[in-house]
């Protein structure tokens, strides 16, 4: 026992002067050592040596401490291992940051060979500066009366109804009777009128040289006033005429259509008296309308008299052109007006309906730049919100570039941000944008 005690701790201390591992069998004998001492110990104090004693405890703390330092060094090993471990890893990390970074950058490019083009319908279209386009702006209206060809019929002198020839909603033609009405002022002016063109007629007859400069220039002045006043109380010269005769009933007179159109307002009754001024009828030639367009304000804009536009009502369009511009904004709606004449001479159409006006304007652009035309099928949201296209940097590379939207112009849009000479997808951008979020490009390299 103690020779195998002996050899046991030259290894163990030999091992450890040289700073080496102890094998297994080197491990296995320090644990016999202690099973050995512990039985010492337990013998020598049964049978009172106590020199055995003291020499088993002296060698289990030698095994102790031996497998002591190799549990320490195990574990120190472990923690260096696993320190190197954890340092594989981060660098493993940064590695695939570092690729995460590159490919990163190298999803900027969208690479489709021109199967795949052919494939998801792409086409790619060189841009070319437009010449001559229009562009539509669109607005709310109403078709209302042509101010200019209406007539609000009234009396011009205190009269009374005598007969109604006309009812609501009749079509009349030019000089046909309206209303006849009698009135005790007509009466007068008719008589001064039969009197002074009778004494007219004589003095004119006899001549200057016989009646008198003075005479045959009163006699004059006086026809010509009358002939106003009668005039003045919508009397024709037909009706003057009819004046003339000998047997024609003073005060009675009839007002007649002074164009054709349409009776939309009738404010009287047959017997009633009517104060002068008093409105009786509301004749409307409804060949022409006004269609009242409402624009939202915007500075610049200018809408010239000419225009074309396009009037759409109850799905049926009919051509209509701009008469007049407004230039104050309505305090209740905050628009501005545009009017514009259509043509009604087949009378489909009537004041008070609703319709869409398409106003055809040309396309400005600021300063000398070009005009650039896009199709809608070109244009998609990029990942913060604006509008992009997709141009083709190379044979088959498709780039995301943001691009500005200013007016629609016919069925395409007019954009800023490309120039002419770029190749640009005009269809078949969704699917390169899709193969873009695929590769979680940011198009603003953040």
């Amino acid at each position: 026992m103690n020779i195998l005690n002996m050899k046991t701790n030259t290894t163990f201390f030999t091992c450890r002067a040289q700073n080496l591992k102890p094998s297994f069998w080197q491990m296995f004998a320090a644990s016999a050592i202690l099973l050995a001492a512990a039985m010492q110990v337990q013998a020598g104090a049964g049978h009172g040596h106590e020199s055995q004693s003291t020499q088993a405890l002296e060698q289990t703390r030698i095994a102790e401490h031996v497998l002591g330092d190799e549990i320490d060094q195990g574990d120190k090993h472990a923690v260096d291992e696993h320190d190197e471990s954890s340092g594989h890893a981060d660098e493993h990390d940064e590695t695939e940051r570092a690729d995460a970074h590159v490919e990163h950058e190298e999803a900027a490019v969208i690479q489709m060979s021109a199967e795949q083009q052919q494939m998801a319908g792409v086409r790619v279209e060189t841009l070319v500066a437009a010449v001559n386009a229009m562009q539509i702006i669109k607005a709310p209206g109403e078709l209302v009366n042509d101010q200019y060809n209406t007539t609000l019929i009234s009396a011009q002198l205190t009269s009374r109804v005598v007969e109604r020839q006309v009812v609501l909603g009749q079509k009349v033609k030019t000089g046909q009777s309206l209303v006849t009405l009698f009135s005790v002022e007509m009466a007068e002016i008719q008589g001064r009128f039969k009197l002074a063109e009778r004494e007219w007629l004589r003095v004119k007859q006899l001549g200057k040289g016989t009646v008198g400069a003075k005479r045959f220039n009163a006699s004059l002045v006086s026809y010509q006033q009358s002939r106003a006043q009668v005039l003045a109380a919508d009397l024709n010269e037909a009706q003057l005429t009819q004046l003339r005769a000998d047997d024609s009933e003073l005060g009675r007179f009839t007002i007649t259509a002074p164009h054709v159109g349409v009776v939309l307002a009738d404010n009287f009754q047959t017997g009633q008296w009517l104060a002068a001024g008093q409105s009786l009828l509301t004749l409307v030639d409804e060949s022409s309308l006004w269609v009242e367009a409402k624009l939202s304000p915007r500075l610049g804009q200018r809408i010239p008299a000419g225009t074309r536009a396009q009037v759409e009502v109850a799905g049926q369009r009919f051509p209509a052109v701009v008469i007049q511009e407004t230039h104050a904004i309505n305090e209740q709606t905050r628009t501005r007006n545009v009017r514009l004449k259509i043509d009604n001479h087949e009378h489909l159409l009537h004041p008070g309906l609703f319709a869409e006006v398409s106003l055809l304007l040309p396309v400005k652009t600021a300063g000398q730049s070009p005009l650039i035309l896009l199709p809608e099928g070109a244009l998609m949201r990029g990942a913060d919100g604006d509008w992009t296209v997709f141009v083709e940097t190379a044979a088959g590379q498709f780039s995301e570039r943001e691009v500005e939207l200013q007016s629609r112009v016919g069925e395409r849009y007019q954009v800023s941000g490309v120039n002419v000479g770029e190749k640009v997808a005009t269809a078949g951008a969704f699917f390169i944008a899709s193969q873009l979020a695929k590769g979680g490009f940011d198009p603003h390299n953040h």
